[in-house]
């Protein structure tokens, strides 16, 4: 992989991180935390959509995509884990 990939994966993971942040509200960090919770995102969000059967084609919004609804489902997994649920 290279320099250039590695960027675009680091933006597209603070997008996403950014995005599911405004969504909910519960991240409370700065960019690094957005960025750990794209990346992050984007592995849960890769396996949901492999559990659910959809293989799209790649691209830099399908990825984005991915990222944000694995970002959203770990932001929402935590709020219930902080409610004691």
């Amino acid at each position: 992989m290279g320099f250039e990939a590695i960027l675009v994966r680091l933006l597209i993971s603070a997008v996403a991180g950014g995005l599911a942040d405004l969504l909910t509200g519960d991240l409370r960090g700065g960019l690094i935390s957005m960025v750990v919770l794209g990346l992050i995102g984007a592995v849960v969000g890769a396996w949901l959509f492999s559990l659910l059967g959809l293989h799209l084609a790649g691209g830099i919004l399908w990825d984005l995509f991915m990222a944000f609804v694995g970002a959203v489902t770990l932001l929402m997994l935590f709020r219930l884990i902080r409610r004691g649920v």
